[in-house]
């Protein structure tokens, strides 16, 4: 389902959803207004939260929350505009892709991107979470101390276990009233419409929970019997009934709740120093004991796709049908990733498919499970802390501290240990890296897999054979032969040069309206072999456009390959000029 807006988006549901993008959380394809990016985004219905922005805030924390960790994928968007709508999708989202304008992925990694935010979203189903289409439950924290009474909980919970329920008195004058009329309706409307609804009592060091039975500021409606004797109703300016305290760990706040008037848990250590109480609360989901947000309101939401049903094993036959490689050639690199060094390169030009062919490697070797394949590139800022293991500055209690965060190897590692399923990691644009530093102690655990070894930040850790590598490399960027000596015996590696039998196979399913588009591409690469060398050549892939005719050829000519043939010969510009697409392709 689409719209074309200020922001154009497609949303993605399951067939049988009857899928609404507006409530619930979805996943949506959104477009940035000044078309410099795309977003694909685990969003949120955002037009009828009441709450707005914090609300929706809070929500978007929730989805990670039943997410659980995820390595790479961003959490903040930029749609470029400042209209409301595209502002809520962006205060909306969850977890996020960004391709941007002019640098799209191949298909391949498009549909991985896309069946990894699917698996997220049937994880978090499956975790209960669910989101009322108009109601976040809001809850009230009382801050109290012993400065008047050193036992104020236990005389409030004594009266509520012999009554019932006991009323919590809020110190103050009429003329300085404990609550807005707007927050009070927001809180009486919860109650009236059965939503269960919390008080918080705080202190630093001590919280309580206790249910919210009634609130009122009149001080008429207030019961004696129920009212501690050490103040009196005409002391007060608000009061909440309360039932079943229950003791929360000292720092359960910091985790569970977020201050409704901005949605950002980062705020909450000052508004309980600051803020005078009553501070309004959203409760945080809790995928493993699931709280008042995961129980409100019965299930209602759309949207969301059911969990998958386990594929079928893949063959070499679909590897094959999809890559148009060799079933030889196929099982060859097969072979070598379930040897004892699980680790391959596949190395060649621009436009030879390395990355096509290494992500359908990686679906085949793990009969396409979602999340059993993951890519990562290589660029020179890449380091070993992305990689392996570092140490990232986290915010907790109000300061910042280092903690060491696993890379993705490790967590691959641990996804492996507690499943017993094979792994794959596709290294794409492998030489780009300062590989000795991204990899460091791996240089070892990757001829010597499951013997341990101490890391940089812990110790004893394997690498498991079944964590299979597949890297690719450009050789026009640089060479194989330049990569570290050390590493490059570890990996088998595997040309991918440009072919004619692959454009062949292409086109008998597809349209080409270029006779001579063959004996084209292979003197075009004959010239540039003479040239240069075989590492600076053209791929096939540049030209598997369906259709391919004379329209589509010169855009890909003028756009993607003069320009590269530009970059190739950029010391020698006077020999650029002799390649021209009516050299190559007179009849088109």
């Amino acid at each position: 389902m689409g719209r074309i807006a200020d922001v154009p988006w497609v949303a993605v549901f399951s067939r049988d959803s009857g899928g609404s993008a507006r409530e619930g959380y979805y996943l949506v394809y959104l477009f940035a207004t000044d078309g410099s990016r795309l977003y694909l985004s685990l969003n949120q219905g955002t037009e009828n939260v009441h709450g707005g922005t914090a609300a929706m805030l809070k929500r978007a924390l929730d989805l990670r929350d039943a997410a659980g960790d995820q390595q790479g994928l961003l959490t903040e968007i930029d749609l470029a505009s400042t209209n409301q709508r595209p502002k809520r999708y962006e205060e909306g989202n969850a977890f996020a892709f960004c391709y941007e304008n002019g640098n799209l992925p191949w298909d391949v990694e498009l549909l991985s991107n896309l069946d990894r935010l699917i698996a997220i979203i049937s994880r978090v189903e499956q975790t209960g979470l669910q989101f009322d289409p108009e109601l976040e439950p809001l809850h009230l924290l009382f801050k109290w101390n012993t400065s008047r009474e050193s036992n104020t909980i236990s005389r409030h919970k004594q009266i509520a276990d012999e009554k019932g329920s006991v009323w919590w008195g809020r110190f103050g004058t009429a003329a300085s009233p404990g609550m807005g009329a707007g927050h009070l309706a927001d809180i009486r409307h919860q109650l009236e419409e059965e939503v269960p609804t919390y008080a918080f009592l705080y202190r630093r060091g001590e919280i309580w929970r206790a249910t919210l039975l009634e609130i009122s500021n009149d001080a008429s409606a207030v019961d004696s019997e129920r009212l501690p004797t050490y103040y009196r109703a005409d002391e007060c300016n608000l009061f909440a009934r309360l039932s079943d305290f229950v003791q929360l760990s000292g720092d359960w706040a910091d985790d569970h709740l977020v201050p409704a008037a901005n949605g950002d848990p980062e705020r909450l250590a000052g508004s309980l120093s600051n803020q005078t109480t009553p501070l309004f609360v959203y409760e945080r989901f809790n995928p493993s004991s699931p709280g008042v947000s995961a129980q409100y309101p019965p299930p209602s939401h759309q949207g969301v796709a059911s969990p998958p049903a386990e594929p079928p094993p893949l063959t070499i036959d679909w590897l094959r049908d999809l890559t148009g490689w060799s079933e030889e050639r196929l099982e060859e690199l097969i072979r070598s990733l379930q040897d004892a060094s699980p680790q391959i390169i596949l190395a060649g030009p621009p436009g030879t498919g390395k990355t096509y062919i290494a992500m359908c490697l990686a679906r085949y070797l793990t009969d396409d499970r979602s999340l059993a394949h993951e890519l990562v590139q290589f660029h020179p800022s890449y380091g070993y802390e992305e990689f392996v293991e570092g140490l990232r500055p986290v915010v907790e209690h109000g300061g910042v501290q280092f903690k060491r965060v696993d890379g993705v190897i490790k967590k691959m590692a641990e996804e492996i240990a507690q499943s017993g399923e094979r792994r794959v990691l596709v290294i794409d644009e492998m030489n780009r890296a300062n590989l000795p530093r991204v990899f460091g102690e791996l240089m070892y655990l990757l001829e010597y897999r499951d013997e341990p070894i101490d890391l940089m930040y812990s110790s004893d850790f394997s690498l498991p054979p079944s964590l299979m590598i597949i890297g690719t490399m450009n050789t026009a960027d640089r060479s194989i032969r330049s990569i570290d000596v050390a590493l490059r015996r570890r990996f088998d590696v595997f040309e991918c040069p440009p072919e004619a039998s692959i454009l062949e196979w292409y086109f008998r399913t597809h349209v080409n309206e270029i006779p001579d588009l063959i004996e084209g591409f292979e003197r075009l690469n004959a010239d540039l072999a003479e040239q240069l060398d075989r590492h600076h050549l053209v791929g096939h892939s540049f030209f598997m456009e369906d259709p391919l005719n004379a329209q589509a050829l010169r855009r890909i000519w003028d756009r993607q390959i003069f320009p590269l043939l530009e970059e190739y010969f950029f010391d020698q510009p006077d020999l650029v000029s002799g390649f021209s697409l009516e050299k190559y392709w007179p009849q088109a």
